[in-house]
Parts: structure tokens; C-alpha cells; sequence
């Protein structure tokens, strides 16, 4: 005969002691899985803001790159600034810069076919030029302008590369062999600016025709000014003497994932960058 006491099962109270330390268990293991969850938005989203800082940095340290580029002598490469209140996003600093988008070109002789009528300049490459826009015509020695022509005509025919223009450019001066042929000058500003709908602030790429977003979430945008004497300053008194500009941006993650402790994470990159067209 069997022992009935080794088919015993489980009492109801052994069910209820397993069953609540299963729960302890899986809640606890459900609470990690959750913490580790928010840890790995975060740190994404940390990620993100300081990859987005970094290409708004290099999109700015370009553009200050290029200043001054096919300006004429006289036009300096920052154009102008708005020096605003450390640490506070509520006063960022702001910078204009002049260069010319492109495209360049120059002189092949230093004539003018059909003077007064169509006004025919030849230039090495008339490769994104079009009829309607502004050109300057530069003494590349002197750096001094010529004057400033519509294009009327752009023609590459025959193996000659002219542009029409609105007005003869010997009338302003002597053109020679080498004079740079560009597109207008244009400044472009960057500031910060509030989205309405968000309440963010955000840096922005204003060239006058097109206003872009290039970093969202600013919390601080900060320049400063390398003079020619190496004397570092924020506020320069003469924009000529500036060679250099620290640039210090702070964006904060944007996400409510990213919010430990009820503050977003804040990332800051700073690099300084040398004006390379100084047309003095």
C-alpha cells in the first residue's frame, strides 16, 4: 500500500507564499526592465542632441569659414553682432556674415564685346550663372570692386564662356586678366528664436531668401571675438579687427524620455575658427 502522505500536494498557503514572491519577483524584474528602458532613451537622446550640436557647429564654423569670400575691400566679413547675456537663453548672441554663395569665375580678357549693347564678357566658366543675377566684378590684386552688373545673356557656344551684361563694366574702371567674376554678396545671420508651438528656442540660418533650422532646443548660443592684437573680447569695436570667433553652443534634449529627474540633460561644444578672406 502507497503512502498517501508522499501524493500530498501543496497546501493553499504554500500556493499563496509562492505566488506572492513570484509577483515580488516579476515586479521587481519589471521595475528594472523599465529603469533600463529610461536609461537607454536617455542616453539616446543625449546622443542625438550632442550629434545635432555638433552639425550645427560645423554648419556655422563653414559659413564663418567662407566670410569674406569674393567680398570687396572695404566690406567686412562679419557683417555685424548682437552680443547677449551668458547663460541666458532668453539673450543669445547674434552674428551676420557676408560672402558670396557662388559661383566664381574669371576674367579671360580684358575686353568688352559690343559695348553699350550687349555688354559680352568672357569668363572662364559661366557654370551657375543665370540670367537675372547680380555679379560683382573684383580687381583681384586690390581686392577693390569694379562695380556690380546684372547678368542679361549667359552663353557657352562655340567654346567661349560670356555673360551679357545690364551695363559696360569699362565705364567703372579697367578690368584685366584675372579679375574675379562672382555672384553678389549676401549676409547671413544667425540668431535664436522661440517656436511658438514648442516654446523652444532654436538656432536659425537666415540668408535673406531662406530661413532654416539648423539645431532645435538652444539653451545658450555664445561668441566671442579673437582680435588681430590676439586680445579675446565679446563686444569688438571694430568688426575689421576680428580673425577669429569662439563659438559655444548648448542644446538640451527635447524628449520627456530624456527628462531624468525633471530637467533635460544639457550637451556644449565650443571651437574656435579663423577668418580666412579678409578683404582689407
Amino acid at each position: 500500500m502507497k503512502d498517501l502522505k508522499s501524493q500530498r500536494g501543496f497546501s493553499a498557503i504554500e500556493l499563496l507564499i509562492t505566488v506572492g514572491i513570484m509577483g515580488f519577483v516579476l515586479a521587481a524584474l519589471y521595475n528594472i526592465m523599465i529603469s533600463q528602458q529610461r536609461t537607454y532613451e536617455a542616453q539616446r537622446d543625449v546622443s542625438v542632441t550632442q550629434r545635432d550640436v555638433r552639425a550645427a557647429l560645423s554648419y556655422l564654423e563653414r559659413d564663418v569659414r567662407m566670410a569674406g569670400l569674393a567680398v570687396p575691400r572695404g566690406t567686412n566679413p562679419v557683417a555685424a553682432f548682437q552680443d547677449g547675456t551668458l547663460g541666458n537663453p532668453a539673450a543669445p548672441d547674434t552674428i551676420s556674415i557676408n560672402f558670396s554663395p557662388g559661383p566664381l569665375s574669371y576674367l579671360t580678357a580684358s575686353t568688352v564685346d559690343l559695348p553699350g549693347t550687349d555688354n559680352i564678357i568672357k569668363v572662364d566658366s559661366v557654370t551657375g550663372f543665370n540670367v537675372g543675377d547680380t555679379i560683382n566684378i573684383i580687381n583681384n590684386e586690390t581686392n577693390n570692386l569694379v562695380g556690380e552688373y546684372v547678368i542679361s545673356a549667359v552663353d557657352s557656344t562655340a567654346g567661349d564662356n560670356k555673360l551679357s551684361l545690364d551695363s559696360n563694366p569699362l565705364l567703372d574702371g579697367v578690368i584685366d586678366l584675372g579679375f574675379l567674376v562672382a555672384r553678389d554678396f549676401r549676409t547671413i545671420i544667425y540668431r535664436v528664436e522661440t517656436d511658438a508651438g514648442t516654446g523652444r528656442n532654436e538656432l536659425i540660418r537666415d540668408d535673406g531668401t531662406v530661413q532654416s533650422l539648423v539645431v532645435d532646443g538652444i539653451t545658450d548660443f555664445q561668441l566671442s571675438y579673437i582680435l588681430d592684437d590676439g586680445n579675446e573680447v565679446t563686444a569688438p569695436a571694430d568688426l575689421a579687427d576680428v580673425r577669429r570667433i569662439r563659438m559655444d553652443i548648448t542644446a538640451a534634449t527635447i524628449r520627456e524620455a530624456a527628462r531624468l529627474g525633471g530637467a533635460p540633460i544639457s550637451r556644449q561644444i565650443t571651437t574656435i575658427v579663423p577668418i580666412k578672406n579678409i578683404r582689407l
